[in-house]
């Protein structure tokens, strides 16, 4: 789950449990740059997954789904 404003960016992963229901596990937030508040409201969103799942991307950190 990802938000953005004209201020800030947001997101947390969100995961099933054994027993269907849905759990956080993590949350991340910054606040946006000044060049980053003329982004269109389109390209804020992915800059938050961007911005949450960087280090996924890169692979340094190793997960399980």
């Amino acid at each position: 789950m990802c938000d953005a404003s004209d201020f800030a960016v947001g997101c947390a992963l969100m995961q099933f449990d054994d027993e269907g229901r849905e759990r956080v596990e993590s949350y991340q937030s910054r606040q946006i740059n000044p060049a980053e508040r003329n982004y269109p409201v389109h390209d804020k969103a992915l800059l938050a997954m961007q911005y949450k799942f960087r280090v996924y991307l890169l692979g340094e950190q190793t997960f399980a789904v």
